[in-house]
């Protein structure tokens, strides 16, 4: 057994993600959401969202038994796992569920639960899509790879293609959060795709750039595309109008995702105030 298949889901956890996707049945890409109790008001309001679009194949991967319990009964399915408690622990062990169903040959969308779905942005961005990976745009986190692009990729919401090329990107990724001792997903995955020289094109692309806390990162109005050649990856990056990350004025996005508050009665108060919360008080 190699390290990284320590690491990875154990046989309970890879029977009851192979039990999940066999009751849901087969219909394009497969939107997964992994998610501890704590936030399970949260999850009420996700599921609440997709639901009102109509859709309701769907994956929630409950990481501990409390949340396993609460959601027994609703016509949801779910999937069981667990990590240590720490939010370092469940980025890593979330990305090791992403690998598995990824050698389980499913196409999947991963989607934060305040990753508040508008419109189901499947069909049109993320069906027989020509990425192994199709993401949507950070702000500035880490700096680092803003600088060097411009930009950041989200792990918030993002395609992810069944494959060699998205199993040798986790492979990367679990690697360096083990030996540089990375603990943030989102920084471990740019850091692995700028470090590997991913290269993006971007020559006649109409740029936008926007203004958040006294800088600026550039956004682009059509779809980018990038390719990491020793992962053998191609990468999109989704149009920020369409998935953006800060309150917007006009505009109709498919998917909001705020920047995330750390006080959860703040961040409820301000994803009411964008139209984002279905639930009541």
């Amino acid at each position: 057994m190699s390290d990284l298949d320590s690491l990875g889901p154990d046989a309970a956890v890879r029977q009851s993600l192979e039990r999940a996707v066999a009751a849901l049945g087969p219909g394009g890409p497969l939107p997964v959401v992994v998610v501890s109790d704590a936030y399970a008001t949260l999850l009420d309001n996700w599921i609440a969202h997709v639901h009102a679009l109509g859709i309701t194949r769907f994956l929630v991967v409950a990481m501990d038994e409390a949340l396993a319990n609460r959601l027994s009964g609703r016509s949801i399915v779910v999937a069981t796992a667990h990590f240590d408690g720490s939010e370092t622990d469940f980025w890593l062990r979330r990305m090791l569920i992403w690998r598995c169903l990824s050698e389980m040959g499913v196409d999947i969308v991963q989607s934060d639960i305040d990753a508040i779905w508008l419109r189901d942005p499947v069909p049109e961005f993320f069906a027989d899509q020509p990425f192994d990976l199709l993401c949507t745009q950070g702000t500035f986190h880490p700096f680092d790879t803003a600088s060097a692009w411009g930009f950041v990729l989200c792990t918030g919401l993002m395609g992810i293609r069944a494959g060699a090329a998205s199993v040798r990107f986790f492979d990367a990724f679990a690697q360096r959060h083990r030996q540089i001792l990375e603990t943030d997903d989102q920084v471990v995955m740019n850091h692995v795709l700028d470090e590997t020289g991913l290269r993006w094109e971007t020559a006649g692309m109409q740029r936008e750039m926007v203004d958040f806390d006294g800088s600026q990162f550039a956004t682009y109005a059509s779809m980018l595309t990038g390719f990491s050649i020793p992962l053998g990856m191609r990468v999109g990056l989704l149009p920020y109008k369409l998935f953006p990350r800060l309150p917007m004025a006009t505009g109709a996005p498919f998917v909001k995702h705020l920047l995330r508050p750390e006080d959860d009665a703040y961040r409820i108060a301000e994803l009411r105030a964008e139209g984002c919360w279905l639930l009541g008080p």
